[in-house]
């Protein structure tokens, strides 16, 4: 890498010894712009010995680097608190979705100087929790997969206050942060009669003293794209959604399913016992049944009851 008072004008992979970087003149195309300056070299956190005056043109430059030089986070500039909120940052990034979230955000929203964010980002990235985005005018950040299954890690092991600490009951997703101006809740499976009959049934009967009424997506039929005219605007205004995966060769379900995830919506996975689940599921939290007898008693537990009256 290439950098010129902190900022990182170019970069390259160095194969067999050799590298070739292209510094800009003039990036970018509004203000600020480069000005020239002396540039330092880095290759991991080793910075070369050598570090000279920009000048235009074409260059050979030999760079040695010596022993690891360690580099001071960002956040050792502002003392630390106790409790480090790394998790905090995480549930913030998964909350937006696929957003990008400045570090001036993320301070804002948790109550956290900026500086401290940077230097928790800078922590996090190695981990492969989040995406760092370093920008000449800001520092930003997005959630990874991997950082979803630990933010759902963190909501389902948060302890909440209240006289005494008790445990927060874990959601069989997302947590349900129930939205009260919907009656109904959106409900995908593959469409079989079993599950069209058995399947609705169990879910039906764990959800019959909740007030909420389910949507199918095969309750109309409308003209237009299914998915994109009639399924995608259920699952956003409906309460919450829950999720049979059984038949892992049916992509309807998972598309939705990753739709709810996508614009953070609560969610509820449901497979039957023994279900080869795909990898990238297999950190997400499910309910797995036995029977619909048993889903049902699941459910009743799990999802948790709407807390006011909708209109």
């Amino acid at each position: 890498m290439a950098l010129v008072d902190g900022l990182e004008w170019a970069s390259a992979i160095a194969r067999g010894g050799r590298y070739v970087l292209d510094i800009p003149e003039r990036i970018p195309v509004m203000p600020p712009c480069f000005l020239g300056g002396r540039i330092v070299f880095r290759c991991g956190e080793l910075t070369a010995v050598e570090s000279p005056e920009w000048g235009s043109g074409l260059h050979d430059l030999d760079l040695t680097f010596g022993a690891p030089e360690r580099l001071p986070k960002r956040s050792e500039a502002v003392p630390r608190p106790e409790a480090e909120p790394h998790d905090d940052i995480l549930l913030l990034l998964d909350s937006q979705g696929d957003q990008a979230v400045s570090a001036t955000e993320i301070g804002a929203g948790l109550n956290i100087d900026v500086p401290l964010v940077e230097g928790y980002l800078d922590e996090l990235e190695p981990e492969g929790v989040v995406e760092v985005i370093r920008t000449f005018g800001g520092y930003s950040a997005l959630i990874t997969p991997r950082g979803r299954v630990r933010a759902n890690r963190a909501r389902r092991g948060r302890v909440v206050g209240g006289g005494e600490s008790r445990a927060r009951r874990p959601a069989a997703g997302l947590e349900a942060r129930i939205d009260d101006a919907s009656q109904h809740y959106f409900v995908a499976h593959e469409f079989s009669r079993e599950k069209k009959d058995d399947l609705r049934k169990a879910i039906e009967e764990a959800l019959v003293d909740s007030g909420l009424t389910p949507y199918y997506a095969d309750a109309e039929l409308r003209q237009g794209h299914i998915l994109m005219d009639k399924i995608l605007p259920k699952i956003r205004h409906t309460r919450f959604g829950i999720y049979d995966i059984s038949n892992p060769k049916k992509a309807n379900v998972f598309l939705e399913l990753g739709a709810a995830i996508a614009m953070g919506k609560p969610y509820f996975i449901l497979c039957e016992a023994g279900t080869d689940i795909p990898a990238d599921l297999q950190g997400l939290d499910r309910i797995e049944y036995q029977s619909y007898s048993d889903l049902t008693d699941q459910l009743k537990v799990k999802i948790p009851k709407p807390s006011g009256g909708g209109s």
